[in-house]
Parts: structure tokens; C-alpha cells; sequence
């Protein structure tokens, strides 16, 4: 078994299922020292922790805020959604607004979001898929390169982005 430092693993006895409101109790967004949840539906553990912790709690309408938006550093946010565009703005931070999200797949829905077809490492920003696809004029990319980090698209041959649910993306 690996050995996990600095790590505050916490348990919980909540009900959690397939649909929502019970398939979104993990879900929450941290940017900075700010957590943005839909506190009548997130999880007790997470308010919790975020009190323990001093991070300020914002209540959102989505209940999905880490699908819906891909976090970049600790001032900056990609979404297309336009009620956590607002939450955050309200919080100072700088959104970066995608109108055509119908270019993110997630099979069998109509559209995904762009929180579950990228990641963050170091300063590398990983899309699955095609950027180009949801960032036609090349907003993203430039902002995403003035502030020092690298667009990646995993896929250019790609006409669209893929929300898989997010990737987790390990050096050894």
C-alpha cells in the first residue's frame, strides 16, 4: 500500500446515488482559498472542511460546479456556464467565457462541460480532445499563454472537446 502525505482523508455515512442531487455531493470547486458548492446538496464533510480549513464558502445554484468549470490557478476560470461565470466574477476571478459548448461531447447527453475535459499540471493545461473546437477565435490559448501556462489538446485531429469526467495526471 502507498503511503499518502499531507493528506486529510475524512469518511462519510451520506447517501450517495446515480442521480442527482445524490450523484453531486463530491462535487465542489476550489480556487484559491475559495469553495464554490451548492451547500444544500454537498456533502456535510466538505462544508465542514472548508470551515476547519478558513476557505470562504460560496453558494451556487449548479450543482455540478467542477464539471462545469476548469479551474487554472488561483485567479482564473474556463466555463460555459453563465450562473457560476457570474459567482465567480463576483469573487474576482477571471472567467473565461465558452459560447459554444455544444463542441464538448458527452455521450449520451447532448453536450459536456469543459471541467471534465481538462486538467492542470504545473503550468501545462491538458485538453481531451481539440481546443480549437470551443476556443475558435483563440481567447483561451492566448489568455492561457500570457499567464504563463501551455494549452495542450490531446486530440487536434479532433472537431470537438470529451468530457470523460476530468483526468488526473500524475508525475513519477
Amino acid at each position: 500500500m502507498s503511503e499518502v502525505k499531507n493528506a486529510d482523508i475524512r469518511l462519510t455515512d451520506e447517501k450517495i446515488g446515480c442521480q442527482y442531487p445524490l450523484d453531486a455531493i463530491f462535487n465542489a470547486l476550489v480556487i484559491g482559498n475559495k469553495i464554490f458548492a451548492k451547500t444544500d446538496t454537498v456533502s456535510k464533510e466538505i462544508i465542514s472542511y472548508a470551515n476547519e480549513a478558513k476557505l470562504k464558502i460560496v453558494h451556487v445554484n449548479q450543482g455540478y460546479p467542477a464539471c462545469t468549470v476548469l479551474a487554472v490557478g488561483e485567479k482564473l476560470a474556463i466555463t460555459s456556464d453563465m450562473g457560476m461565470k457570474a459567482a465567480l466574477e463576483k469573487e474576482n476571478i477571471e472567467v473565461l467565457y465558452i459560447e459554444n459548448s455544444k463542441c464538448i461531447k458527452l455521450p449520451p447527453y447532448k453536450f459536456g462541460f469543459i471541467g471534465g475535459s481538462g486538467s492542470v499540471f504545473g503550468n501545462k493545461v491538458y485538453f481531451l480532445g481539440n481546443l480549437c473546437a470551443v476556443d475558435r477565435d483563440g481567447k483561451i490559448r492566448q489568455r492561457l499563454s500570457d499567464l504563463g501556462y501551455t494549452p495542450i489538446s490531446l486530440d487536434t485531429d479532433s472537431d470537438s472537446l470529451f468530457d470523460l469526467g476530468g483526468m488526473i495526471l500524475i508525475s513519477v
